[in-house]
């Protein structure tokens, strides 16, 4: 299930608002996602602010990138879990991080319902 090719695309610096993150392809990752939904299930490893790594599902990196809605809900419908895994891994859950990295507000009320 693991894919390469999606860990990379989602392998940005999402604070990074005038460089990398702007690189982010939403459309390829959401066809990514539909081709191998399996890989919503694996724990990837990002970069972090300064020169730290950690591991989190695509969903919640699809989240600070500006993700659609659209990628969000596949992300969850291939692996629920991954919603609330994220409050435990990052130091801030999901919600939190949606509004942070100014998420849409259809993704904000999606994670509101999912992971009240």
């Amino acid at each position: 299930y693991r894919d390469d090719i999606l860990c990379g695309l989602l392998n940005l610096k999402p604070w990074d608002w005038t460089g990398e993150r702007k690189q982010y392809s939403d459309e390829t990752v959401l066809q990514l996602l539909r081709n191998n939904p399996g890989a919503a299930m694996v724990k990837y490893e990002f970069k972090t602010t300064g020169r730290g790594t950690t591991k989190l599902y695509p969903l919640f990196r699809v989240l600070t990138l500006g993700g659609s809605l659209k990628t969000v809900r596949t992300c969850h419908h291939a692996y629920p879990g991954a919603l609330s895994a994220a409050r435990t891994e990052s130091g801030g859950n999901a919600l939190h991080k949606a509004c942070t990295y100014r998420s849409d507000v259809g993704i904000v009320k999606f994670i509101h319902r999912k992971d009240p």
